[in-house]
């Protein structure tokens, strides 16, 4: 899954624990008893309190997650701390547009998939409700991804085209 560094800025650490928990399909009691916690303690991590597990255990929260949005959420805030600069997204041109915009329509599809997958029996069970909110969440990653590229296409662009009208100007 690709995550773009720039919306993990806009995101509290609660946020960034919970979109992983999430993305893991993993209930705080299955978590709590993979890392040897006791689920009160798991439950605050994943609450909105300023309660977090240590770094030392980041990497297996990680790997009992699945993911590494913790990790990337880290990174991100990091570099933007140390840096003082946004994080650079790749360029785009017509091919990388084409073919997000592939990738996300696949993405999107799969939603629909789980989806009536889910609804085909008439009732909602816990896992097809997760693998539906992940896949949710993998469109989300996309199109933050997506937002990201075209944001700093379009300043580009707009740079491009003010430049252009002040030598017109000056000319």
């Amino acid at each position: 899954m690709t995550v773009d560094m720039q919306q993990l800025l806009k995101l509290e650490p609660y946020d960034a624990f919970r979109m992983a928990l999430e993305m893991s399909g993993k209930s705080e009691k299955e978590v709590a008893k993979e890392m040897g916690y006791e689920f009160s303690n798991c439950h605050r991590i994943f609450s909105m309190e300023p309660y977090y597990t240590s770094y030392e255990k980041l990497i297996q929260m990680c790997e009992v997650l699945g993911n590494n949005i913790i990790i990337l959420w880290l990174i991100a805030h990091a570099d933007h701390a140390v840096n003082d600069h946004p994080i650079e997204h790749e360029e785009v041109d017509c091919v990388c547009l084409l073919k997000d915009s592939a990738n996300l329509f696949k993405e999107t599809s799969e939603v629909g998939r789980a989806a009536s997958e889910a609804i085909e029996d008439g009732v909602l069970e816990l896992h097809e409700v997760r693998r539906v909110i992940r896949e949710l969440m993998e469109v989300n990653a996309n199109v933050f991804s997506m937002v990201g590229k075209l944001r700093k296409l379009e300043r580009n662009l707009a740079d491009a085209k003010n430049k252009s009208k002040a030598q017109s100007i000056s000319t």
